[in-house]
């Protein structure tokens, strides 16, 4: 082999070589970022579980302590009014987890606890129902994201 047929072979050689490495940093870079978006949908979805069973918790406390509605004015009443405010944005205003909420038909599972927070003989029920609630809510939220 003549010289430069030589030179030839170590420069294709050596392009290859950095050709290679570029289009390995390029695929990295690509997993990574896919990686951290996953990730970051992830840490998002269980926010919104964690604050919506936050706010659950802390209404569904409320109107068993001091019933569905409060009919003195003050501080009390407005604790719950508020509380019942809260808790109805934060299971309208889900982004990450608005289709896994809806399809598990949650609104419609508080309501129904709530109207057993309104009858006293029915708190147990309540209490049973809602402990219920918020497994399948723990259960959702450790679950992977539907795709």
């Amino acid at each position: 082999m003549d010289a430069v047929t030589t030179s030839l072979i170590g420069a294709g050689v050596a392009l290859f070589g950095i050709v290679s490495a570029f289009g390995g940093v390029l695929i990295g870079q690509r997993m990574a970022r896919s990686t951290q978006r996953e990730q970051w949908l992830r840490d998002n979805r269980k926010q919104e579980y964690r604050e919506l069973l936050s706010s659950l918790s802390d209404t569904f406390l409320l109107i068993i302590k001091h019933g569905t509605e409060v009919k003195e004015p003050g501080e009390i009443a407005n604790n719950v009014a508020s509380a019942r405010r809260e808790l109805f944005t934060t299971l309208h205003d889900r982004i990450f987890i608005a289709k896994e909420i809806k399809g598990a038909g949650i609104w419609e599972k508080w309501r129904a606890i709530f109207g057993l927070c309104s009858q006293p003989v029915q708190e147990v029920e309540a209490m049973e129902k809602f402990s219920a609630l918020r497994d399948e809510l723990v259960q959702m939220a450790l679950a992977d994201p539907p795709r």
